[in-house]
Formats: C-alpha cells, sequence, structure tokens
C-alpha cells in the first residue's frame, strides 16, 4: 500500500469510523459491495425539475408527470417514475435556475 493510500484510509476511518471501514472492506473483498461511478453530465438526477422518491435512486418528473403510452401521448394511467442516471430531456434545467 503506498503513503497516499495509508493516508486516504486513516481520513476514512477517522470520517467513516473504523468498524464501518472494515465492514465496507470485507464486503469489498467477498465481491458483495458495488461502487458506481459519479455521473457525469446531463441526465435527470442532476436536473431542477427531479423529484427524488425517499430512499430511493428514483424519482418523478416535473415537466413529464406520466408515462406515454405505446402511441406515443402521455397517460393519466401510470406516473413516470425515472432513474437519476437517466439522459435527461430537452427540458433541462440546472438546480436552483430559474426559481
Amino acid at each position: 500500500m503506498t503513503e497516499y493510500e495509508e493516508k486516504m484510509t486513516r481520513r476514512a476511518a477517522e470520517l467513516v469510523g473504523a468498524e464501518r471501514l472494515l465492514e465496507l472492506a470485507e464486503a469489498d473483498s467477498e465481491m458483495r459491495l458495488r461502487v458506481y461511478p459519479r455521473l457525469e453530465g446531463k441526465n435527470c438526477g442532476t436536473c431542477g425539475n427531479f423529484r427524488p422518491n425517499p430512499g430511493r435512486a428514483s424519482g418523478r418528473c416535473a415537466v413529464h408527470p406520466w408515462a406515454r403510452n405505446r402511441w406515443g401521448r402521455e397517460s393519466d394511467g401510470y406516473p413516470l417514475v425515472v432513474s437519476r442516471s437517466r439522459n435527461s430531456c430537452r427540458q433541462y434545467v440546472e438546480k436552483g435556475a430559474g426559481k
């Protein structure tokens, strides 16, 4: 382990707590842990119209509240639930802009 890695491990242990860090290290070695890359660019999760569902990675869109049917029309029967990583639509706005 390099000096930088050791320093970052110690810093993480201070912030997270040693027990939790060991638990995450075990999960990583047993391949029970998956770390996703940071989302870059325009996607639903970074849009000002995105309303997250509590405790989930999905949410609702304020601009497109309903899912489209097979004819391409929005139907009032099924709400559109989008993932944070979904590519954004044309109505993308930066968070905090225009409010």
